[in-house]
């Protein structure tokens, strides 16, 4: 790979390393102890008494906003990975075979971790 199409790479890679942090600032606060790890903020509940439709709805949120976290974290954790290889001169080899990862391939997918051949 030449270095031009590494620096895109990278420069792409981050650019959306940091819109998947922006998203999940919006309801989740980073794991200090653990990397690539976010926590959705829960809710405060309200009076129980009270307000049972409004917490009942704050806790539906807060499952929606899980599942969402968990693929926005897996995304994040793939992105790294890739920034990781670029920084030790690893990046666009497959992981299975040792094979340069085709170009078409990084393009469409910059994290890419295997050739086509192994694809899962």
């Amino acid at each position: 790979m030449n270095t031009e199409d590494l620096k895109k790479h990278r420069e792409n890679l981050e650019k959306e390393a940091k819109e998947l942090e922006d998203e999940l600032k919006q309801f989740a606060v980073k794991d200090p102890e653990a990397k690539d790890d976010w926590d959705t903020k829960f809710p405060s509940f309200g009076d129980v008494r009270e307000d049972q439709d409004e917490n009942t709805s704050e806790v539906e949120d807060y499952e929606n906003k899980v599942g969402v976290e968990h693929e926005l974290e897996l995304r994040l954790a793939e992105i790294n990975l890739a920034l990781e290889k670029i920084k030790k001169n690893a990046y666009g080899f497959c992981e299975k075979c040792g094979a340069a990862i085709e170009k078409e391939r990084l393009e469409i997918n910059p994290e890419a971790r295997c050739c086509e051949k192994h694809m899962e």
